[in-house]
């Protein structure tokens, strides 16, 4: 039993670099930067010189679009491609916490990490005070 080469594309072997594999013999694969597995990494010959399972399929890798309670971001999309850049802005009454921008990456996931939206804390107006105007100082 031998079974043929196999070639996947947008990824390579990373086990095994022959003509022919010989029955029960593993072979492990990996997509390129940019490309997500679909299947399984690694396949085996089978006696009627097939692989099992499958070669895996490598896809274009997608960020899906991140969720901002109480903000939004400057995309439309439901997907996007490594390197795409998002920016965050937050609702009236909110602060962002992290940062406002992040890209992503080639392995569907988006860096830096989504920020969130955090309620800004409000103090009452001041009470007014008999014969006399507040000023405003900030602490740093």
């Amino acid at each position: 039993v031998k079974c043929p080469d196999p070639q996947i594309q947008n990824g390579r072997r990373v086990s095994g670099d022959r003509h022919f594999y010989s029955y029960k013999e593993n072979i492990t694969f990996e997509c390129d930067p940019g490309y997500t597995m679909k299947g399984h990494s690694v396949s085996q010959c089978q006696t009627d010189d097939t692989w099992d399972p499958p070669l895996p399929v490598c896809e274009p890798a997608t960020c899906v679009s991140p969720e901002v309670e109480n903000g939004r971001t400057n995309g439309v999309q439901t997907a996007y491609r490594p390197r795409d850049i998002i920016v965050f802005e937050c609702d009236p009454g909110y602060t962002l916490s992290g940062s406002p921008e992040t890209q992503c990456k080639d392995d569907g996931r988006w860096d830096p990490p989504v920020p969130v939206c955090e309620k800004m804390l409000q103090c009452p107006s001041p009470p007014a005070i008999a014969h006399g105007k507040p000023s405003v100082q900030a602490l740093v």
